[in-house]
């Protein structure tokens, strides 16, 4: 009878030894997620920028979803970079992996990073090469620019710093070009000759 209980306990033991492994990496993994936010928010909170997060994985869940820019009726930039058509919207609100999709697009944008319509400003700025970028816009008046420190990813940034950049307007309501009125960079438009 003994010898028929230690058989019967091994392979409890074993579950148990393995779900115990499992409560464990979920425990050390949550608590190093955590930690790792609240660094990041605490040196927010300073008035220093840390390095802005940026995700390059595409929503492999058909419930996961995109965040997009919204000013357009036409254009559309999903959180990856990806510019598409409004129409070409997938139900996720990504844009499609198709000939009609074009990431980290810059046609309109001139080298001082401005550029003549929004949805191109925030899909260029998101190229990764732009990192250095992000950092030294952040850093350039943490007291001015309060906005662009509560961006907690590349997204988020570039939403914000294309859509209140200072450097597009000479006053509040006169823009310096109409061909560059949405920056991401340090520099202003140029001012056009007449």
């Amino acid at each position: 009878m003994s010898h028929h209980c230690n058989f019967m306990t091994r392979p409890h033991s074993r579950v148990l030894a393995i779900a115990f492994v499992i409560v464990i990496c979920i425990l050390c993994s949550t608590y190093i997620y955590n930690n790792h936010k609240r660094s990041v928010n605490t040196v927010k909170r300073r008035g220093f920028s840390s390095e802005l997060l940026y995700f390059d994985i595409r929503p492999s869940s058909p419930n996961a979803t995109c965040r997009r820019t919204k000013q357009s009726p036409i254009l559309v930039v999903d959180e990856l970079g990806y510019l598409c058509n409004y129409f070409n919207l997938l139900t996720n609100s990504c844009c499609p992996f198709q000939n009609v999709t074009q990431r980290f697009f810059c046609n309109s944008c001139k080298s001082n990073h401005c550029c003549s319509i929004y949805e191109h400003c925030v899909s260029c700025c998101l190229n990764p090469i732009n990192k250095s970028l992000w950092d030294k816009v952040q850093n350039l008046d943490a007291n001015y620019k309060r906005h662009l420190q509560l961006a907690t990813d590349a997204f988020e940034f570039c939403i914000a710093v294309c859509r209140t950049s200072s450097l597009t307007v000479f006053h509040e309501n006169r823009y310096r070009n109409l061909e560059e009125l949405y920056c991401f960079g340090l520099k202003s438009p140029n001012t056009p000759t007449h």
